[in-house]
């Protein structure tokens, strides 16, 4: 393996909620996700799909196992690290779009930025296809959101994007226009998703397909 061909890697990864039952969400994952690369993780509800995302986002520690971003192993960051690193390398979409109401799209864009660059957010609404950048949550299509939604989560140049059902609310047409255009505004970002929708198994660069917390690669 080169120096530095993984951007994440994910070690024996063991996930258990409610340590009494034993339940476990996710059962020795391993995952190594290579750089400018863009994965797909398909399962059904309760597969264990969005507790994987929130560890590899560093959201969620495992139980058992290992996160390394970068090289470097998470599990002893302390909360003030851990959040520096989130803030600074990982983007999220979810489903809902998470925009806040009382915003207009260039607010909800600028909201997470490192730097207050008005100019900057303003080129990466454009480029997702947004160009009335003083319309409120409501007043746009759900497309429209997760467009806004994605330029939110590239505002701050990270180096991983996470996208939790990014097409839950999309009909099929709207949800190939967004893979479409997360596809080639990529370029050298590292995109991981995780989903229901077989549909989206066509933009895989890597496919992984989840179920009961256990993870199979698709060949």
């Amino acid at each position: 393996m080169r120096d530095g061909e993984f951007i994440l890697e994910l070690k024996d990864v063991s996930r258990t909620y409610h340590r009494q039952s034993g339940k476990q969400a996710l059962e020795k994952i391993s995952l190594n996700i290579k750089r400018g690369s863009l994965t797909v993780i398909i399962g059904p509800s309760g597969a264990g799909k969005s507790t994987l995302l929130k560890t590899a986002g560093l959201l969620e520690k495992p139980t058992q196992g290992s996160v390394v971003f970068k090289g470097k192993e998470t599990r002893e960051l302390s909360p003030g690290e851990r959040a520096k690193l989130i803030h600074r390398d990982i983007g999220f979409i979810l489903e809902d779009s998470n925009l806040l109401p009382y915003l207009n799209l260039l607010e909800n864009v600028m909201l997470p930025m490192i730097n207050s660059d008005t100019e900057n957010a303003k080129d990466i609404l454009k480029n997702v296809g947004l160009t009335e950048l003083n319309k409120f949550p409501e007043e746009i299509s759900y497309l429209e959101e997760q467009k806004a939604a994605l330029a939110r989560a590239l505002v701050n140049k990270p180096s991983v994007i996470l996208c939790d059902e990014p097409t839950g609310k999309l009909d099929s047409s709207s949800a190939r226009k967004f893979m479409d255009l997360l596809k080639n505004l990529k370029d050298n970002l590292t995109v991981i998703i995780v989903s229901n929708n077989d549909l989206l198994a066509s933009y895989a660069e890597n496919l992984f397909y989840i179920k009961d917390g256990v993870l199979k690669e698709k060949k």
